[in-house]
């Protein structure tokens, strides 16, 4: 969510700019106990449901697969990004 609605986000296309919900989601980012963070992420859906800077009408399925001598960095999306990926 940071990156699509946070000012200055890599993925915020529709360049939503919202103060309240960038501090938001700056404090849900630092939170320790996964409670605390679910009910802030909560909050924030709510405000973004109000708000609706974006209208996501899908998300495709991708297929991802590695093989075991593979080590590279795993990010929270799932996405591969092997520009530093190696063989071990």
């Amino acid at each position: 969510m940071f990156g699509w609605f946070s000012k200055g986000g890599p993925q915020n296309l529709s360049g939503h700019d919202d103060a309240d919900v960038t501090q938001m989601l700056q404090a849900a980012t630092t939170k320790g106990d996964q409670a605390g963070r679910a009910a802030m992420y909560r909050q924030i859906q709510v405000r973004l449901a109000q708000d609706l800077p974006v209208l996501f009408l899908a998300f495709p399925e991708t297929i991802r697969a590695s093989d075991a001598s593979l080590t590279w960095d795993r990010y929270a999306d799932g996405a591969f990004r092997l520009q530093f990926a190696h063989f071990a």
